[in-house]
């Protein structure tokens, strides 16, 4: 059987909402975890409802700002305790208002915030994958109004259409 899962973008400020709109409708939340990216960190949260298809629902929040702030949802899922507590210590973000807050000290690790160190090699990649995806979205901007342009020099104008 093929699990089925679906990913959304949200907003931060949109998080407690959909909590609070998940827990009224039965679902649990089975998991969160955190990707370092150069812009910040990416945070999803997944969601099943028991029953039915059994489609796990992904939210992602983006760039999340290192040493950022976010607020819990242990108050509708208390069973996140350890993927908020996990975000803190590995990522260095705060979460705000949990129920079961081990501050920072929920792992014992060498290193603060051990998943936002990026090797140099691995930073200049990143750099380079958003450099060359910001230059393709700015041709394709580019040819996107070229066409525009074109289309709209191509079409008679409303004087032409009436014989004046």
């Amino acid at each position: 059987m093929a699990v089925k899962q679906t990913y959304t973008d949200i907003e931060l400020a949109q998080l407690l909402d959909l909590a609070a709109e998940k827990k009224a409708a039965g679902y649990r939340c089975v998991n969160t975890h955190c990707v370092n990216t150069v812009d910040g960190v990416d945070i999803i949260y997944t969601f099943v409802v028991d029953g039915g298809d059994d489609v796990y629902e992904n939210y992602r929040i983006k760039n999340v700002p290192h040493h950022g702030h976010i607020p819990s949802i242990q108050g509708y899922f208390p069973g996140v305790f350890p993927f908020e507590n996990e975000t803190q210590d590995l990522y260095g973000i705060t979460v705000d208002d949990m129920l079961l807050d081990f501050h920072f000290n929920f792992y014992s690790t060498d290193v603060s915030e051990p998943m936002t160190v990026i090797t140099p090699e691995k930073k200049a990649a990143m750099e380079k994958a958003a450099k060359i995806a910001k230059a393709k979205a700015a041709k394709a901007a580019k040819d996107a109004k070229a066409k525009a342009d074109a289309a709209k020099a191509a079409a008679p104008s409303a004087t032409e259409e009436k014989g004046e």
